[in-house]
C-alpha cells in the first residue's frame, strides 16, 4: 500500500530588478538582523502597523528587497511591537490558508511522510496480520493476509504473479520518465528551504505536526 501523492509546484515571488527585469526571489539567510529591524521598525511607524506579519513579510520582500523568511519577520515584530502582535492572536496568525500555495506545500512537506509512515505501520502491524474470519457465501479464503499471500497453495489458491527483473523495472521506469519526478512532487528549491528548518521531517510524530508546521 502506498500513499497517493499530489503534484505541487513551488510558487516563487518576483521582485523588480534593474532595467525593468524580474528575478526569482529566494530566502537570503545572510540578511543582517539589524537591517531587517530597521525596515520593520519603519513599516510599524506607518500603515504597516495595520498589517499582520504574513502580509508585512511580503511587503518587505517586494518593496525593500530583503528576502527574509516569515519566521524572521515574526521574531522581529515580536521584539519591536509585542503588544500589537499579541492582540492579533496566535490563532489568527498561524491559521492554514487554503488559497496559499506556500501553505499547501508546507503541509505536504510535513504531512505526506507522516501519513505514509502511519499507513505503513497500520499495514504491517494491523491490517495484514489480522485474522480474516470465514464468511458465508463468499469465495474468499479465511486466515492471515500475510500468510495467504506468501503461501497461497495452503489455501487452495495459485500464485499468478509474473517474475520481473531489476533490469526490466529500470527500463520501464526510464521509458515512463518517473525517475525525473521528485518523490513527493516538491521542487528541489522548496524542499531545501524546508529542510533548512526541519532537516528530518520523517521523524515528526503525529502529536508534533502542528508545531512543526507553524515552526
Amino acid at each position: 500500500m502506498s500513499l497517493v501523492q499530489h503534484s505541487v509546484t513551488c510558487d516563487l515571488l518576483f521582485v523588480p530588478a534593474q532595467h525593468g527585469q524580474h528575478r526569482d526571489c529566494v530566502n537570503d539567510r545572510s540578511v543582517e538582523v539589524q537591517d531587517m529591524k530597521e525596515v520593520v521598525e519603519e513599516e510599524l511607524k506607518g500603515p504597516g502597523k495595520l498589517l499582520e506579519y504574513r502580509t508585512l513579510h511580503k511587503k518587505i520582500r517586494l518593496e525593500h528587497g530583503l528576502n527574509v523568511t516569515r519566521d524572521q519577520v515574526y521574531n522581529v515584530m515580536s521584539e519591536l511591537d509585542p503588544q500589537c502582535l499579541e492582540a492579533r492572536g496566535m490563532e489568527v496568525l498561524c491559521v492554514f490558508h487554503t488559497h496559499s500555495e506556500s501553505d499547501r506545500l508546507l503541509l505536504a512537506f510535513i504531512m505526506v511522510p507522516l501519513i505514509q509512515k502511519e499507513l505503513d505501520i497500520f499495514r504491517e502491524t494491523v491490517w495484514n496480520t489480522r485474522r480474516i474470519r470465514a464468511q458465508r457465501d463468499t469465495a474468499l479464503p479465511d486466515g492471515i493476509p500475510d500468510h495467504i499471500y506468501n503461501f497461497p497453495e495452503n489455501y487452495g489458491l495459485e500464485e499468478c504473479g509474473l517474475p520481473v527483473t531489476e533490469e526490466q523495472l529500470k527500463e520501464v521506469a526510464t521509458e515512463s520518465g518517473v525517475l525525473s519526478i521528485p518523490d513527493d512532487f516538491l521542487s528541489l528549491e522548496f524542499r531545501e528551504e524546508c529542510e533548512y528548518i526541519i532537516p528530518d521531517n520523517d521523524t515528526v510524530n503525529p502529536d508534533e505536526w502542528k508545531d512543526a508546521y507553524i515552526f
